[in-house]
């Protein structure tokens, strides 16, 4: 009579030997395809996390099918969307702060690359900045660059450039205090200058006065006499 084997799961008769397949390398679809290759090239921004792993997975996988025309943007409704599986034009989802694929947060997303001339901007106006530190204060944020704490670094930047400033707009406002005060003064002189011209005036006046009237008297009293 043969033996009876049990139906429930896990006590049946278990291998003791590997799988035939260990899968150790990763599956790659079209692997000598150049196509393949400029796809799985193209840079994903713009996205969460989330929706940026699906699709590196159609990446990996061969599904990704990029667009052949623009499509539109589901918020400005316009054709501007050159990447595939977005439904946020660039501008619309950097407006919103949103993913360009799932239009939810955007939190954890990465942006779209730079050109080089923004990229060249960006290096001339940090040079410029830099150029407005001191050797000590160049020199560490340098050194925090180098360490890789971009951020604290930046924070600390930006700081001292807004004491520059707040220092720089004391120092205008002082100067701009003293002009004021000086030309107040010149006013306040030239107005005494002029009152004293004035008075001088008068007095020039006056005496001129008393002296045609006396003139006057003189002339008089000749006349009298000759009669």
């Amino acid at each position: 009579m043969p033996t009876k084997i049990s139906s429930a799961r896990g006590s049946g008769d278990k291998r003791s030997r590997a799988p035939k397949h260990q899968n150790r390398t990763a599956w790659a679809p079209n692997k000598h395809s150049t196509k393949a290759l400029a796809l799985a090239a193209l840079p994903t921004y713009s996205v969460c996390p989330r929706c940026r792993d699906q699709i590196e997975w159609r990446k990996r996988m061969g599904q990704y099918k990029p667009l052949t025309v623009a499509k539109k943007c589901t918020s400005c409704l316009q054709k501007r969307i050159t990447t595939a599986y977005h439904t946020l034009c660039m501008p619309c989802a950097k407006e919103r702060r949103v993913c360009a694929k799932c239009a939810e947060s955007s939190h954890g997303h990465t942006d779209a690359p730079k050109s080089q001339q923004e990229l060249s901007r960006e290096e001339q106006d940090e040079a410029d900045q830099l150029d407005l530190l001191t050797e000590r204060q160049r020199r560490t944020y340098l050194r925090r660059m180098d360490a890789g704490q971009v951020t604290e670094a930046r924070e600390e930047l930006a700081k001292i450039l807004a004491k520059l400033a707040l220092d720089e707009s004391d120092f205008s406002s002082d100067e701009d205090s003293e002009d004021e005060s000086g030309d107040d003064k010149n006013r306040t002189e030239n107005g005494d200058h002029d009152e004293a011209s004035d008075h001088d005036d008068s007095e020039d006046d006056a005496s001129s006065s008393s002296e045609a009237e006396a003139d006057a008297v003189k002339v008089k009293a000749e006349d009298g006499k000759s009669a």
